[in-house]
């Protein structure tokens, strides 16, 4: 980067720059910039166009700024405003699949409507207890209060579990029907058993990120300011007439 890059310390607002006609562009990244822009258009190169851009935190010094770019003959002032927004990344845990959530409903559904059954089954007996305390008949105990309130929601498990339960065949018929095979003389080379595969498993991410701009900016506001100085054009040389003179008559 020697090369390429050279680094000085001076005050260009009093001294100016140390090359004159020779740079394409100026940044000016300084309190007071309009008392440098003279010193930049003599550090500019004269036979293009050249361009300066000027860095401001407050809207005073982009005022003065311009009003000096104007008076050293820069055109095509524009001024960018630069804002700093943060965007909140997080992460959270990942989004439940509409099925676990439906099935999670339907289990709530279940254990709310055995309760419900439940107290029907209780108020009943209760009932059916209060007109025998009245008839004079003696009641039941109470454990076989309690196993004939909770009749149907057992039998609402037992056939639950039933229906859901898959056809399993234990190991020790698979054993027995393997030394059957054994026995018999079969052959029982490349024979493959297939299991029936149960539904394909979903493979959630623990986390999932998610981002969220922040609604209030909080970093401090500026101003880039860009402007255009156009080649200087010369003048053409007038080219010496060369009209033949004609020399007055003499008598």
């Amino acid at each position: 980067m020697n090369d390429i890059v050279t680094l000085t310390h001076r005050n260009v607002c009093k001294d100016g720059f140390t090359v004159e006609d020779t740079v394409d562009s100026v940044f000016l990244d300084l309190p007071a910039p309009w008392e440098a822009v003279d010193h930049a258009k003599k550090a500019l190169r004269k036979d293009r166009t050249t361009r300066i851009c000027c860095f401001s935190p407050c809207m005073e010094q982009v005022l003065r700024t311009v009003n000096a770019l104007n008076d050293a003959g820069f055109t095509d002032i524009t001024m960018y405003e630069t804002l700093l927004r943060p965007v909140d990344v997080s992460h959270v845990p990942a989004l439940q699949s509409i099925g676990e959530i439906s099935e999670k409903l339907k289990q709530a559904e279940r254990k709310r409507e055995d309760k419900r059954l439940q107290q029907i089954a209780a108020g009943r007996q209760q009932s059916a207890s209060k007109r025998k305390r009245e008839d004079g008949t003696p009641v039941k105990d109470q454990p076989e209060q309690a196993s004939e309130a909770g009749t149907a929601a057992g039998e609402r498990k037992r056939l639950k579990t039933d229906e859901d339960a898959s056809p399993v065949v234990p190991e020790p018929a698979q054993e027995m029907e393997l030394d059957d095979r054994e026995e018999s003389g079969e052959a029982t080379a490349g024979t493959t058993t297939l299991v029936p595969a149960g539904p394909p498993v979903q493979i959630t991410p623990a986390k999932i990120s998610l981002s969220k701009v922040m609604s209030e900016v909080r970093g401090h506001t500026s101003y880039l300011t860009f402007a255009i100085l156009q080649p200087f054009s010369t003048p053409l040389e007038t080219e010496p007439s060369t009209a033949a003179v004609t020399p007055a008559a003499t008598d």
